[in-house]
């Protein structure tokens, strides 16, 4: 026999069950149940040791949870004392379904020193490094007033392998550090949200004054 687990989200776990009968005429004991191939099932009600009358019935239930979107294939190995068929195998097959998984880079942006009336910039690059489409559905900026961003495409859908570049702007307007942070929402199963720091640090600068602007010296005698 054979349980076929169908497409399933990195992460998330699905269970089957099978059922083993005897239909024999005497008793038939089961040994000790192995699964044999990738640990990504797991054996989750074993009947190891039952015995079975002649019609009786049992369940055996496997759980699979697919670590990453390759398939898997697998075998649960079933001993008894039937004299023609020990062991009986249950083959498990694994379907691994694409999910779509949000890669920003780098978490982290430190924009310097900059003087009042300045302007710096700097790039946070967005991907989608999984296998499915990515839903961006918000980006949002918080923090100081001094900091910008032009979000390109986004909000919206990244296909596998997709990037967008968000450029982040800081241009001061009085002295004094500042921070912000920019915070990206997505359909990532285990990342829904992602947030980058931003700092940045505006520096004093000279400001020179002259007092009086004019000196009137009245009038003057030219001596020769």
């Amino acid at each position: 026999g054979s349980l076929a687990f169908g497409p399933v989200l990195v992460g998330a776990s699905v269970t089957l069950p099978a059922t083993i009968f005897n239909v024999g005429t005497a008793d038939l004991e089961i040994g000790s149940l192995a699964v044999v191939g990738t640990t990504e099932f797991t054996l989750v009600v074993d009947p190891s040791g039952e015995i079975l009358a002649p019609g009786g019935l049992t369940t055996v239930e496997v759980t699979y949870t697919p670590a990453d979107t390759v398939d898997d294939v697998a075998q649960v190995e079933i001993p008894s004392n039937d004299p023609d068929e020990n062991p009986v195998y249950l083959d498990l097959l694994g379907e691994d379904e694409p999910v779509p998984d949000i890669d920003v880079a780098p978490l982290w942006v430190d924009l310097g020193s900059v003087q009042v009336g300045g302007l710096h910039s700097e790039t946070v690059t967005v991907a989608n490094v999984g296998g499915a489409d990515l839903d961006v559905t918000a980006v949002t900026l918080a923090g100081s007033a001094e900091f910008t961003v032009s979000v390109g495409s986004l909000p919206g859908i990244l296909a596998p392998g997709a990037s967008v570049a968000v450029q982040i702007c800081y241009q001061p307007v009085d002295p004094g550090g500042d921070t912000a942070t920019l915070t990206f929402l997505s359909d990532d199963p285990d990342e829904p949200s992602v947030v980058v720091e931003i700092t940045a640090e505006c520096t004093p600068y000279p400001d020179i004054d002259v007092d009086p602007t004019t000196v009137d010296f009245g009038d003057t005698v030219v001596m020769t």
